[in-house]
């Protein structure tokens, strides 16, 4: 932003006690209660912002008297909440340590680079180790810093997103996480982000996809008694023909169908505005920001999550790869190969096992059967017997490799065969990747 350009201060050596600075500057810390909540903590402090600090510190140490270039950063990153929204914003204060001179009180200390190189790149353990043989005490610093903050709230939610598509497989919140990040991009406390993953089973639209809704609105829904079904059923017909869609006033507009006015009336709703997500030309998600102030139109906000949309894209499919996963994994494990005509109604199983595990440890799956279903041709497996079969022939190999193994070791046996040895080594060789895994192609 243009006004990032004045947010800066003059100060002392990388301290907090300012001596002069832009009126915008001083504008935003009087906003954190009057107080500068980033990142100058008093040098005995502890913390991550503590850490960062000192890092930039033992920078200017080490290359001033051991010419020696210590990997960081001159930023420190904060949160705060923002005042005026309750939301949380984020920060990147920056020091610029040219007008600073480093002195010192006595002797240098003598340290050990050789360990440094190994765990400079640790924040807890090369800073410990720093404090340890280089006190502070023993320096002097001089001069000014000058010290600009510059909002980095976008690039932090960006990151974010990115985190929980790596990490989707080991969270199933990842939409709510998300919807939280992204809020404090729409700027106002009383608008709300819900992100809907387009999870179906057998082409239904399933509840699964609301589990991961902020979790701000989920209250909003559970306040006014509003089921994750009727939400499902009211966006059934949007999804049958999903479109760019902004209604700033709920109550006059002809493009929100009369059931959901009146539901989203009871629950405060003053405009909203649905974006289709769609990554390969195929529908994979639905965003949604509602506001509960009619003087800021959701259509006027959402505009700023433009920037976004291409990680919504691989976030929603993500999602969908995992949920199908998940259904694919129960049935594997619970029944044998199974025929394309006949998948469906042991998707629906396993869908059935997955939710009442959930609340149950010791659910057992449903017995899976069709009534009046007389087959023209049927066919009879076993379930895991191709796993059983190969498990069995690999015993009876490795049974037959460690006999062969026993004679071959015995020398006075083999006598005379001159290819004794090279068939010990292939035996040897076929024992070790039997016994760790052999495949029906190998086999």
């Amino acid at each position: 932003r243009s006004s990032d350009l004045h947010l800066w201060a003059l100060s002392e050596p990388l301290s907090p006690r300012f001596y002069y600075g832009t009126g915008v500057f001083y504008e935003l810390v009087s906003r954190m209660h009057g107080t500068l909540r980033f990142p100058a903590a008093p040098m005995d402090e502890s913390g991550e912002k503590a850490s960062q600090r000192l890092r930039i510190i033992y920078t200017l140490v080490l290359k001033q008297f051991y010419d020696y270039d210590f990997p960081g950063t001159s930023e420190i990153k904060a949160s705060v909440t923002d005042a005026d929204t309750g939301l949380l914003r984020h920060y990147s204060i920056s020091f610029d340590t040219r007008f600073i001179d480093v002195g010192r009180s006595g002797e240098v200390p003598r340290i050990d680079t050789g360990r440094l190189d190994v765990i400079r790149y640790g924040e807890d353990a090369a800073v410990a180790y720093l404090r340890e043989v280089l006190p502070l005490e023993r320096f002097r610093f001089t001069g000014f810093s000058v010290v600009a903050i510059r909002e980095v709230t976008a690039e932090f939610t960006t990151e974010r997103i990115k985190d929980e598509i790596v990490n989707l497989s080991g969270s199933r919140r990842a939409m709510s996480h998300v919807a939280d990040a992204l809020r404090p991009l729409l700027g106002h406390r009383e608008t709300y982000v819900s992100l809907l993953p387009m999870l179906k089973v057998n082409g239904r639209l399933v509840t699964d996809s609301l589990e991961e809704m902020d979790g701000a609105f989920q209250q909003v829904c559970l306040r006014h008694q509003v089921s994750r079904e009727n939400y499902l059923d009211l966006l059934a017909g949007y999804l049958r023909h999903p479109r760019l869609l902004a209604a700033d006033d709920i109550s006059v507009s002809s493009e929100v169908d009369v059931r959901m006015k009146s539901v989203f009336r009871i629950m405060g709703i003053e405009s909203l505005a649905v974006v289709p997500v769609f990554f390969r030309k195929e529908l994979v998600g639905v965003l949604e920001v509602f506001s509960m102030n009619k003087d800021v139109p959701a259509s006027g906000v959402v505009i700023r999550l433009k920037p976004v949309i291409p990680l919504l894209e691989q976030l929603f499919q993500a999602a969908i790869h995992l949920f199908n996963n998940r259904i694919d994994a129960v049935i594997k494990d619970q029944f044998t190969t199974l025929h394309p005509s006949v998948q469906w109604r042991f998707n629906e199983a396993a869908w059935n096992f997955i939710r009442k595990r959930e609340t149950d440890a010791g659910a057992v799956m449903e017995q899976v059967g069709f009534r009046d279903v007389y087959p023209l041709y049927g066919a009879v497996d076993v379930r895991d017997s191709t796993v059983q079969r190969a498990a069995a022939v690999c015993r009876d190999m490795v049974r037959q490799l460690e006999s062969l193994e026993g004679l071959l070791g015995a020398g006075g046996v083999v006598a005379g065969f001159a290819l004794a040895g090279e068939v010990l080594f292939k035996t040897r060789e076929w024992l070790r990747q039997i016994k760790g895994h052999i495949s029906p192609e190998e086999e």
